[in-house]
């Protein structure tokens, strides 16, 4: 169980009784063994992360994941190292002999899970087409649940 607060960093410099409350949130979570996080407009994401996350987000179900695709990606990957994302999706696709679409829905997926790495920090796309920046490498197997 996670409790997460949404605050403006000036609000808790102007009212120092928020930093008290906000520990005292902390205390009581902690002795129900959950974890209690202030975010600000200071940490929050934002800019190339914040682009990602949002466009990552939509493909988290697993609606969006087909696992032979997925095999095929991750394989591809653990075998050939770092490679750049949008020559993993063209050769996923003209292998298999599927849609950019199906192939692009299960790499998002992967990368969501962490499955495949990216620099998250990176701008990923733009105008729908991989930047020539961003390179995946594997992170973890795929859980078939």
């Amino acid at each position: 169980m996670e409790i997460h607060e949404v605050t403006v960093e000036s609000r808790r410099k102007e009212k120092p009784q928020l930093i008290t409350r906000e520990q005292i949130a902390a205390e009581l979570c902690a002795m129900r063994q959950w974890k209690y996080v202030v975010h600000t407009d200071e940490t929050l994401p934002s800019g190339g992360l914040l682009a990602n996350l949002q466009l990552l987000y939509g493909y988290r179900q697993a609606a969006y994941c087909d696992t032979y695709i997925a095999n095929f990606l991750l394989a591809m990957v653990q075998n050939t190292g770092p490679i750049w994302l949008e020559a993993l999706i063209n050769q996923a696709a003209e292998t298999l002999i599927k849609p950019i679409s199906e192939i692009y829905g299960t790499c998002l997926h992967l990368i969501w899970h962490s499955n495949l790495l990216v620099k998250m920090d990176q701008l990923l796309f733009i105008d729908t087409f991989p930047v020539n920046t961003a390179y995946v490498w594997f992170g973890k197997e795929l859980k078939n649940d």
